[in-house]
């Protein structure tokens, strides 16, 4: 596990590309996504969090979290602050994710990993990583519930469809708000 590289950034931006793909393939609903280009990536590897999972060459995963100056208010980052605005108390939060891990490396312990190194250096700005999951991704849900050790927030809609809006307590007790 170590934070990107520039040498990292191009397969990370070819791999954001297939997941975004994959993500909103046409029988997930009309959801507008957004990847992240060389640029962003860059700027997420040395002034936010972007770490990464190798073995040889490979980018075996890998996962992002930046302040929300960062995503500002496009596309579903704008719904999600307006939620945190409402439930209160997210002030310090930053936005997690996307994680992804290569099917090849799906239940490896791969997750566990990025997850594991990731909460230390954002609990360093602060309080709450905040993320959202699509309803219909039983698989993500599961992982960041039961492995990442995140909580339901809210459930909300966004172009059409659902998203869980989940929070992690970044201090040494992990509640879900402070």
């Amino acid at each position: 596990m170590r934070t990107a590289t520039a040498t990292d950034i191009s397969q990370i931006a070819q791999l954001e590309q297939l997941h975004l793909a994959d993500e909103l393939s046409s029988d997930r609903g009309n959801l507008q996504g957004e990847g992240f280009d060389i640029r962003a990536l860059t700027e997420l590897a040395t002034k936010q969090q972007l770490l990464v999972a190798i073995e040889g060459e490979e980018i075996l995963g890998y996962v992002m979290a930046a302040d929300w100056r960062f995503y500002g208010n496009r596309h579903i980052y704008g719904a999600i602050g307006k939620q945190l605005q409402r439930l209160g108390g997210f002030e310090r939060s930053c936005q997690y994710g996307p994680v992804w891990v290569s099917p090849a490396a799906r239940g490896t312990g791969v997750f566990q990993l990025l997850v594991d190194a990731l909460w230390p250096r954002l609990a360093e700005r602060f309080s709450h990583a905040v993320t959202f999951i699509a309803e219909d991704n039983e698989r993500s849900f599961a992982a960041h519930t039961a492995k990442a050790g995140m909580q339901v927030l809210d459930l909300f809609g966004f172009e059409g469809r659902d998203f869980y809006l989940l929070a992690r307590s970044l201090n040494s007790s992990n509640e879900s708000r402070s």
